[in-house]
């Protein structure tokens, strides 16, 4: 299907009503994207989903189904692919930046991207949208009518595009209608998780340097919703005291620790997220299995890796597995957490979060805790009406 209307800042989609489709294949494709400077297209963790602000599934009606407008959530979905699918299957179709590696002997490892190889520019782009919305994951065959929003990032500091992007042709949508006499889904009600994202305000010149930031605020807007997992990921990067971060990395931060507090109730003990190891099992325990480079080359400095400073005395700073095209050291750059609530938040949830100042920071370069809640949500398919899910108070009999 071609666009009903298309520009710059976004593409709209329209299905009819009528039509059955099935919801877990619905992409769009027959599109390559063109960098304005001529340049190669590389993206980081997001992928080709780095060009997306938001995309929205709304009924015939003009309600807002689902949506999504934090894409570093699809960057965590992509590390749960095994190394083989990410070096064989994920850098060509996601195109986000490569996580997979590969052993040239016994005491070697590298990754398997190669400089000037998997170019946006030169790959067809595939966006696919049941990827990103909850509801049409939760569905099996529609026939409601449905329009579909994308809405693109124009900023190059946030597509991650020097100069720019345009497309070749805008996009096109393609589903798989249904031919059979199979019938359409009819329940009343779907239930579905969507994202929440919020990005809390971090002053990196509140403490000097050797002391700890400490961050703690309270979220109302969480009032009486159902949460299952919490995600978040500092945007700063405290080793040079810069928020500029063009390929949306997860940075990691020096004695960082995340605690979270639902009803006044401390979720974790002690505490809580507070060494780089425990961050990794509760994102492996709570999300899935994941797939990230080896460690080995930021112990020994083996295979392709680069110091990133070499100071007077020929003693090297950070090492790490380097992507030759991004130029990024593949160390702390992926450093998503996870804290599995699967509760109602009866008055309010507060998020703690410390870590260790190092340099001098300004205020020309504010941080930002980036926080995704994955919050239930209701469709009322007879009503066309959408809600979060909701505790019921309890009844009392009192006869």
């Amino acid at each position: 299907m071609d666009p009903a209307s298309s520009s710059a800042e976004r593409t709209f989609f329209r299905i009819p009503a009528g039509v059955k489709f099935y919801a877990n294949k619905v992409r769009l494709l027959n599109f390559n994207l063109l960098n304005n400077d001529s340049q190669p297209i590389y993206f980081g963790p997001r992928g080709i989903y780095q060009i997306i602000k938001k995309i929205s599934l709304l009924s015939v009606n003009g309600s807002e189904i689902d949506f999504l407008s934090n894409m570093d959530i699809l960057a965590i979905k992509m590390l749960h692919l095994s190394n083989s699918s990410q070096y064989s299957l994920a850098r060509e179709l996601m195109q986000n930046m490569c996580v997979s590696v590969t052993a040239p002997s016994m005491s070697q490892i590298e990754l398997t991207e190669a400089q000037g190889k998997g170019d946006g520019t030169k790959i067809q782009a595939y966006i696919d949208i049941t990827f990103a919305l909850g509801f049409l994951r939760a569905s099996n065959l529609l026939d409601k009518g449905y329009t579909i929003v994308c809405e693109w990032e124009t900023d190059p500091t946030s597509s991650g595009i020097p100069g720019g992007y345009t497309f070749s042709t805008f996009p096109a949508l393609a589903i798989d209608e249904c031919l059979t006499g199979e019938p359409a889904d009819s329940s009343p009600s779907v239930v579905y998780s969507t994202i929440i994202s919020d990005r809390l305000y971090i002053n990196p010149t509140a403490a000097t340097a050797g002391n700890i930031n400490q961050t703690q605020v309270r979220l109302n807007s969480f009032y009486n919703q159902y949460i299952s997992n919490f995600y978040s990921y500092l945007d700063y990067n405290c080793k040079d005291n810069t928020s500029r971060n063009p390929y949306h990395l997860a940075r990691s931060a020096p004695q960082e620790e995340l605690s979270l507090l639902v009803d006044g109730r401390k979720i974790l003990m002690y505490k809580g997220v507070d060494t780089s190891a425990r961050k990794g099992a509760m994102l492996h325990d709570f999300s899935g299995e994941y797939c990230l480079p080896g460690v080995a080359p930021y112990y020994f400095g083996v295979g392709h890796t680069l110091p990133l400073v070499v100071d007077p005395s020929g003693v090297s700073g950070e090492w790490g597995l380097v992507n030759p095209n991004t130029k990024v050291i593949m160390n702390g750059v992926y450093s998503y957490g996870c804290v599995k609530l699967e509760q109602f938040v009866q008055i309010d949830l507060a998020v703690y979060y410390n870590y260790l100042v190092t340099g001098t920071p300004t205020l020309a370069e504010p941080a930002y805790l980036n926080t995704m809640a994955e919050v239930l949500r209701s469709y009322d398919v007879q009503t066309d009406v959408v809600s979060y899910v909701m505790q019921q108070p309890g009844m009392v009999n009192t006869m």
